[in-house]
């Protein structure tokens, strides 16, 4: 099972080099914020019940790469970086 932004690349990718026509964006968007709302929700409950946050990512989207090691990569894509003084 992948997350509803992994979808989300994946199906923009898909397209590499043509373009996405606006609705179809839309639709697909629609339909993955649906699916993320419900992600969400088991998320929350299987926090009720004591599961590990990166135990319940890891074992529910059954990753190659641990959500620390996501973590790191996608801070280092999105740092802000520091003025210089």
């Amino acid at each position: 099972m992948k997350t509803a932004m992994q979808e989300l690349m994946r199906f923009v990718d898909s397209f590499q080099e043509e373009a996405i026509h606006p609705r179809i964006l839309r639709v697909k968007i629609k339909e993955l914020l649906e699916k993320e709302k419900e992600q969400i929700i088991d998320a929350f409950i299987d926090g009720e019940d004591g599961v590990p946050a990166e135990e319940y990512y890891n074992q529910t989207y059954n990753q190659e790469e641990t959500l620390e090691e996501w973590k790191s990569k996608f801070t280092l894509h999105c740092a802000i970086k520091p003025k210089n003084k």
